[in-house]
């Protein structure tokens, strides 16, 4: 399921890759994958539904697992109305088709606002966890796996290899080989 948000959103650093290489424009890039990004999203709507009453029946996911998950959560995140604030701005920078960069710097200056005011964080642990990702031990396994991941640093690598690739193919295409 996260496949299908990353691959559409025109935030996505590979959605923003792609149609730059092929010298596209993103939202026509973006309408084009809707012709098998969503039929693959039914179908593992279905399989995942599938499995999980199939799951359910033979006494899948114990209710104490689930039950200390959401308390993990709960310690660690503070839920509020007001965090409702990134995905309306960014659903209104998509409507808008601003270009890719300003609106993930917005969007990243929002997330840090909202992780200050609402979440009680410090400005030296937003900056942190957007170079680093974030990291938290809340004491529940589970959470802490789906937690913790990379920042910008576990992502160079897609700028890296994009760059190369463009390098490469105005070398190869200004000589006359392509």
């Amino acid at each position: 399921m996260l496949f299908f948000g990353d691959k559409l959103s025109p935030l996505s650093d590979t959605t923003n890759i792609a149609p730059a290489m092929a010298e596209t424009d993103l939202f026509s890039h973006v309408k084009h994958m809707l012709w098998d990004t969503i039929p693959a999203f039914v179908i593992s709507l279905i399989l995942y539904w599938l499995v999980s009453k199939t799951s359910s029946a033979n006494g899948g996911s114990d209710a104490n697992v689930i039950e200390a998950m959401k308390t993990g959560l709960d310690h660690v995140f503070v839920i509020h109305p007001l965090l409702l604030l990134m995905p309306v701005f960014t659903i209104i920078l998509m409507i808008k088709r601003a270009p890719a960069i300003p609106a993930l710097m917005g969007v990243s200056m929002l997330g840090g606002l909202l992780a200050i005011l609402v979440q009680g964080t410090s400005v030296t642990s937003v900056i942190h966890v957007m170079t680093d990702g974030f990291h938290v031990a809340s004491g529940v396994k589970e959470v802490d796996a789906l937690l913790n991941r990379g920042g910008i640093d576990v992502h160079a690598w897609d700028s890296r290899f994009a760059n190369a690739g463009d390098g490469a193919w105005r070398y190869f295409r200004g000589d006359g080989v392509l």
